[in-house]
């Protein structure tokens, strides 16, 4: 089953909702489309909120879709602040295996904190 997806392309940056059961099939499709998006507009942001995403998928399907996403996104993606429910262990792991593949990917719970990072000019 795949996530029910919204993109929508904002002045500065993409908004990508996804909600339904996780699975990593979802997350790379997901993925590949937000990159598709931000490649079609010209946005290098991308707030990405996952707060109606149920079932959390584990941290071996994390690590697997940094490892194929991250690839898709260099020079496509900059910045990418992911709205979740949660903040913790496995998340932490998210952040870090995206950073280390080159993507500045940051968890947030606050969506007005959230586009303040993506619109400021620091890392």
């Amino acid at each position: 089953m795949t996530y029910d997806i919204e993109l929508i392309v904002k002045d500065q940056y993409v908004s990508a909702q996804a909600s339904g059961p996780s699975s990593l099939k979802s997350n790379v499709d997901f993925g590949k489309r937000v990159i598709k998006t931000c490649e079609g507009s010209g946005r290098k942001s991308v707030l990405v909120d996952v707060r109606g995403v149920t079932k959390s998928s584990g941290i071996v399907d994390f690590y697997q879709l940094a490892k194929e996403v991250s690839p898709l996104a260099q020079g496509k993606i900059s910045k990418c602040a992911l709205m979740r429910r949660q903040i913790g262990d496995v998340e932490s792991f998210t952040e870090g295996a995206m950073r280390h593949r080159g993507i500045n990917l940051r968890s947030f719970h606050n969506e007005k904190e959230a586009i303040s990072w993506l619109l400021s000019g620091g890392p």
